[in-house]
């Protein structure tokens, strides 16, 4: 499951589709609206690194939204890495060196845009 924590939307992933979801309109208005969309994922499981990326991959074959992916391996990499460049951040909450909610909490600081989910229990 999927939930926007500073702002509490959230979006339930089922199987091989982003199957069900309750979230703002302005949200969905920004996906739809979008032909690419630049997303970072925060994830120290690389097989839930690859799911994400799989799902990702289904989104965009059902409704042509094209991605472009950085993975990174904890949230402490990511936050050091880290340039306002990213229309979407999925950040694992449980990671050894900086979880993801400390990590949301930095990269607020650095950049109001970007929409921030955090990632519980793939």
């Amino acid at each position: 499951m999927f939930a926007l924590v500073s702002l509490g939307w959230e979006f339930v992933l089922e199987a091989d589709i982003w199957a069900t979801y309750d979230i703002k309109s302005s949200i969905l208005s920004a996906l739809r609206g979008c032909e690419n969309m630049r997303v970072a994922i925060a994830e120290d499981d690389e097989a839930s690194c690859k799911l994400l990326q799989a799902y990702l991959k289904t989104y965009s074959e059902k409704t042509g939204v094209v991605f472009e992916i950085d993975c990174f391996p904890d949230g402490m990499k990511l936050v050091n890495a880290y340039k306002p460049v990213y229309d979407l951040l999925l950040l694992d909450i449980e990671m050894p060196l900086l979880d993801g909610m400390s990590a949301a909490r930095r990269i607020r600081k650095l950049d109001q845009n970007v929409f921030i989910l955090s990632l519980i229990h793939l």
